[in-house]
């Protein structure tokens, strides 16, 4: 999918997959020279990118958002944002089991609440433990009600 020029425009609960090839720059979605896109509660996997791709490519994208999304094992990078790329909002997103890095930054005010991945370049993951945290305690059996 192939975002250019745009204001506003809203993808939510798509499913893509099995897009892009090893040899182009395509992946899943590029937004370029947008502003205000929004990708929501989708699932991105298995799609294959060129060297200078990504599952989900952001190029020159002004305040976008990318939250809820399920970014899981691509053969490029699962999430870019280039240098251009300004005001981004990444939240609630698992990007993880990507062939490359998980996550490449290479812009300067990004901002990230949430996400969960393993491998980043240009910003520093967090820790996995505190995002998924120990397996809770089983619950005791309520007391029968006689």
């Amino acid at each position: 999918m192939l975002v250019v020029g745009t204001d506003g425009v809203r993808v939510r609960d798509a499913l893509l997959h099995r897009n892009g090839a090893a040899t182009d720059e395509g992946g899943a979605i590029r937004v370029e020279q947008s502003a205000r896109f929004a990708l929501e509660g989708t699932d991105v996997f298995a799609n294959a990118t060129g060297g200078k791709g990504a599952a989900v490519d952001l190029r020159d994208c002004d305040r976008c958002r990318i939250v809820a999304n399920r970014i899981v094992a691509n053969a490029g990078p699962g999430l870019r944002l280039d240098p251009e790329s300004r005001a981004a909002v990444l939240e609630r997103n698992v990007v993880l089991d990507q062939r490359a890095t998980d996550v490449v930054d290479q812009s300067n005010d990004g901002t990230y609440v949430f996400n969960l991945f393993e491998r980043g370049d240009g910003l520093r993951p967090p820790p996995l433990w505190p995002q998924v945290g120990p397996p809770s305690a089983a619950l005791p059996a309520p007391p029968d009600a006689e």
